[in-house]
């Protein structure tokens, strides 16, 4: 995948409108050498939206989940729900 299809994907997902969603991931530190055995895989970068999140803050916590679908990528919402629902019920608490 290059730069601006990477771009694009996470346009689909991140948003002004809701700012609680974050990415995380990482960049080759120096683009010009080439591409180590670890991220070959990955090629130049990487980033992710976690599907769930849990952030411990002082005095409460907050639990996420992320829902995307995209019926154009084959990802539909059922999917997606069935995705989310599947990955709920390994948590423990």
């Amino acid at each position: 995948m290059d730069v601006v299809t990477s771009v694009t994907h996470k346009d689909m997902f991140l948003s002004e409108d809701c700012p609680f969603i974050r990415a995380y991931g990482a960049i080759r530190f120096d683009a010009a050498t080439s591409i180590s055995f670890e991220w070959e895989k990955f090629g130049s970068f990487y980033f992710m939206v976690p599907l769930v999140e849990f952030d411990e803050l002082e005095g409460s916590s907050i639990l996420s989940a992320t829902i995307a679908w995209d019926d154009a990528l084959s990802w539909t919402w059922r999917k997606a729900v069935d995705m989310l629902q599947s990955t709920m019920s390994q948590a423990s608490f």
